[in-house]
């Protein structure tokens, strides 16, 4: 109750700069067992870690919001967001374990799960570009030339200059 208290009182007094307190906040939120709020303010302080190169600070946040997402009901909004927060992730984990780790693989799977459920053609290139980053620095290349294919059918079906750059 005492962290909930303390958790609104720093959003009225702060709630024309909540970012600047997300790690606070978040850390209010978790205590105080709200985990929307939680999760959210996470995902800020793991995007501020990440904007400075704290790579080790933004996976601490990001996977303490994907854990409060799995205990979370499982709708299009909490899967929608985990694959957010998966997204985010991938960054600070390539720098903190190096692009071929495993955990990276299995992060990005993961959230190529989370694409096919959901159907989100809007998300579907980053997480294909971060399966396509580890297998071409792990050198497997066979599935790095198919997955750089399957990036360029996607960039020219959208028409998506960036996209299109970034598949060659």
């Amino acid at each position: 109750a005492l962290h909930a208290t303390i958790l609104e009182t720093l959003e009225r007094v702060h709630a024309d700069r909540l970012g600047q307190h997300a790690e606070v906040l978040a850390h209010h939120a978790v205590r105080a067992a709200i985990p929307d709020k939680a999760v959210r303010y996470l995902r800020e302080a793991g995007a501020k870690a990440t904007a400075r190169s704290a790579n080790r600070e933004a996976v601490d946040f990001l996977e303490r919001a994907l854990v409060l997402l799995a205990e979370l009901p499982e709708t299009r909004e909490t899967l929608s967001d985990a694959l957010d927060v998966r997204i985010a992730l991938g960054t600070p984990l390539m720098a903190v374990n190096g692009a071929p780790s495993s955990l990276v693989e299995a992060l990005y799977l993961a959230a190529l799960e989370l694409v096919e459920r959901l159907d989100d053609a809007a998300r579907r290139f980053l997480v294909l570009w971060g399966l396509w980053y580890v297998r071409f620095a792990r050198g497997d290349y066979v599935p790095a030339v198919k997955a750089g294919e399957r990036l360029l059918e996607i960039a020219r079906a959208g028409n998506d200059d960036g996209q299109l750059l970034e598949a060659h």
